[in-house]
């Protein structure tokens, strides 16, 4: 169940992250130190067709909007199926119904963020959004996923291409942090409690009580008491 409810809870940051990628603009994003990475967010910066402080989701239903979700990568097939579950409940849970979601690895595994691109335009998208999933703006956000990403639009410059901020960077992932924290204390204090009603109607649970119940006997005995003097 907790696993379940982050998935659904990423979903949702995931869907206000891309909801709110076109409200960023080139300048917006985090500064890169790669010339070419410059060079696409001016380009985007120039297209006058889009508007970047519009939603998606304002361009109403018919809108095909490529939506590419790239994480690093690993060798382990069962790492890389995350990631496809997790487009999965995001494209079913929070996007247009126009849109196609794609995953994509940076690197060791496929489909690579240039199959994703390329797989966007062949199904009519004419904006493609690449949402790093990485926790920090580190190299790989700066300067990789960027470079590969304008290294697809190049095959197909007539497709606008827009990069999201990182998922960690966004305020909301503090929601997930907490929920995922409050879940598992909850879990771990009804984990307390059923073992101590386990213990308590157990064999030695009753020749505990038994002990306590004399304890409690015995002291009562044992209290002095309080004599009166009327003279």
């Amino acid at each position: 169940e907790i696993c379940r409810g982050q998935a659904m809870v990423a979903a949702a940051v995931l869907g206000r992250v891309v909801a709110a990628a076109a409200a960023a603009s080139a300048a917006a994003l985090t500064p890169s130190r790669s010339p070419r990475v410059s060079s696409l967010r001016a380009a985007a910066a120039a297209d006058e067709s889009f508007d970047p402080r519009i939603s998606p989701h304002e361009y109403g239903e018919g809108r095909k909007v490529g939506v590419i979700i790239v994480d690093h990568g690993s060798k382990r097939a069962e790492s890389n199926k995350r990631l496809e579950a997790l487009c999965d409940t995001y494209a079913a849970t929070r996007a247009a119904r126009s849109w196609t979601v794609r995953p994509a690895h940076m690197e060791l595994a496929k489909p690579s963020i240039g199959d994703a691109f390329d797989a966007c335009v062949q199904d009519g998208c004419d904006l493609v959004v690449c949402h790093p999933f990485f926790l920090g703006p580190g190299r790989h956000v700066q300067d990789d996923v960027p470079a590969l990403l304008q290294e697809a639009n190049a095959r197909h410059p007539h497709v606008r291409a827009v990069l999201t901020p990182a998922l960690g960077t966004n305020p909301l992932i503090f929601d997930l942090i907490h929920d995922t924290i409050t879940a598992t204390v909850n879990q771990e204090d009804k984990a307390a409690a059923s073992s101590q009603d386990a213990f308590e109607n157990s064999f030695f649970g009753a020749i505990q009580a038994a002990i306590n119940a004399e304890m409690d006997n015995d002291a009562q005995e044992e209290t002095p008491r309080v004599v009166k003097d009327d003279s």
